[in-house]
């Protein structure tokens, strides 16, 4: 079974950038959290890539959200985050087996 990743960031070109680098992979996208959420209830998932600075939503609360609907799968998640804040960090890592990178 391919690997299938969702990248979820409001910006095409970010998206565009975590896209051509990871080519060998099948990827998919959204611009949106609502996007993300109808893309997870149609495909297996197995890596969220997730900008927390969504425009939609609060990065943060995505994960919880999309967990409560048990039809999603659960992948791991991948967040990203252009804020150097430490408390940031921890919440992400309260909330579960996540993978902090700061975006560039």
């Amino acid at each position: 079974m391919p690997v299938k990743i969702l990248v979820v960031d409001g910006s095409a070109s970010d998206r565009l950038s975590i896209k051509n680098k990871l080519k060998e992979y099948n990827i998919l996208s959204a611009g949106s959290s609502m996007e993300a959420v109808r893309i997870l209830k149609e495909h297996e998932i197995h890596l969220l890539i997730l900008d927390i600075n969504m425009h939609d939503m609060d990065g943060l609360l995505f994960p919880e959200i999309s967990v409560k609907d048990r039809r999603l799968t659960k992948p791991r998640i991948i967040a990203l985050t252009d804020n150097d804040n430490p408390d940031i960090a921890v919440k992400i890592l309260n909330q579960g087996p996540w993978i902090i990178s700061q975006n560039q």
